[in-house]
């Protein structure tokens, strides 16, 4: 028997002994228990009395709020309705990006010693080699 079937015998036989039939005393007495429940718990609130509170009017308290003259934000959620109003606004939008010329921004000169990895790379030169004509013979190779 696996896992799953002993949880399902498990869950069918407490299903069987919460369950019961209903006229019965059992099912009558778990009512009555309800209703108690659900008084007790009702009585057990607390009940909010509303008490008269003074209303401070904005006058009294300074300007908190400041009045904007300007006409409020187009919905950004609201979409026209049908397709060629949406088309139009399409068009309208893209008008009004072409007209708005892009900021260029000046390039600063890149470090040609920075990386992408964040480590400093070291600058290396030329290398030298230090080549003798002299005509002295060598002490060791050759003939």
């Amino acid at each position: 028997m696996g896992l799953f079937d002993r949880f399902k015998k498990r869950f069918k036989k407490s299903a069987e002994e919460i369950t019961v039939e209903e006229d019965s005393t059992e099912a009558e007495q778990a009512l009555e228990e309800r209703r108690e429940l659900i008084e007790s718990l009702e009585d057990s609130k607390p009940t909010h009395h509303p008490t008269t509170q003074s209303v401070e009017t904005p006058a009294e308290t300074g300007e908190q709020w400041d009045d904007f003259d300007e006409e409020p934000a187009e919905d950004p959620f609201a979409k026209p309705l049908e397709r060629k109003e949406r088309k139009k606004a399409e068009r309208a939008s893209s008008v009004e990006k072409a007209a708005k010329a892009p900021e260029k921004r000046e390039r600063t000169p890149k470090d040609r010693m920075a990386s992408t990895t964040g480590r400093t790379l070291v600058a290396s030169g030329p290398a030298k080699i230090e080549i003798d004509f002299g005509d002295s013979a060598s002490p060791t190779g050759g003939r």
